[in-house]
């Protein structure tokens, strides 16, 4: 009798020995993949970040709307949330992002190019499309037109005023100084104001209609001419209005 009860708590540790062994074994298991999982985790640290392309954005505002924290892991980082993040700038237009392993991490960035100064209700510096990029602080950019404006500009108005200030800038004429108004009373009544000359220049055909301007302006600086304004919104004829009398 004796020895059966000793063979029976024999098992009993046995299997006691046999259930810690197959937990410890367990216990070593998990651990290891734990240990697996943090080592690919930081096996791949985006160390180098590279952007180009980028002219107006510092790498640290980008790093900040990209949400980069400094020990993010390339296995990890998604490149389309990464570019939707680069896309909450109106300064970005588009941008691509390429992961190098095992640690660099480009981007290339487009950037809007600024074309104009809108002036209404404050100082706003607007892309090609009319879209602002941010509102001016201090002194205004002197090379870029000015699209000046008393109230709203419709967006068809606002679309001309941009499309001259870009036939501006094709003809040159970024050194001068160019005041685009009339906008808010509808793009038939846009105007260049150049150097102080009213150039009333209508809707479209404004690359034709500038260089029409400089083969005159060089005609009326020949006359001493002073000029009230000159009217280029007809297509067969210019109108050049002296401060007294108008000659066709």
């Amino acid at each position: 009798m004796k020895t059966e009860g000793l063979d029976s708590r024999r098992n009993v540790k046995k299997k006691s020995w046999r259930l810690r062994l197959i937990l410890l074994g367990i216990s070593v298991f998990i651990a290891g993949i734990a240990l697996l999982a943090l080592h690919i985790y930081t096996f791949f640290p985006a160390r180098e970040v590279v952007f180009y392309g980028n002219k107006h954005l510092r790498p640290e505002e980008l790093k900040g709307l990209m949400g980069l924290r400094g020990y993010d892991d390339l296995f990890d980082l998604s490149s389309s949330g990464l570019v939707s993040g680069l896309l909450r700038s109106p300064w970005v237009k588009s941008a691509s992002v390429r992961k190098e392993y095992p640690s660099r991490l480009l981007i290339k960035i487009k950037e809007a190019e600024p074309m104009a100064i809108l002036n209404s209700a404050g100082l706003y510096l607007i892309d090609e499309e009319g879209r602002t990029l941010e509102k001016i602080k201090g002194e205004p950019v002197t090379f870029l037109p000015v699209i000046s404006s008393s109230g709203p500009v419709g967006p068809d108005a606002l679309a001309g005023a941009v499309g001259l200030a870009r036939a501006v800038r094709q003809a040159g004429l970024s050194g001068r100084q160019v005041e685009i108004t009339g906008a808010g009373a509808g793009k038939e009544n846009i105007t260049a104001n150049i150097d102080g000359t009213a150039v009333r220049m209508g809707e479209g055909r404004y690359e034709e209609k500038l260089a029409r301007f400089l083969e005159l302006e060089a005609e009326i600086k020949k006359r001493w001419v002073n000029v009230d304004y000159v009217d280029l919104r007809f297509a067969n004829r210019v109108v050049v209005r002296p401060l007294k009398e108008e000659i066709k």
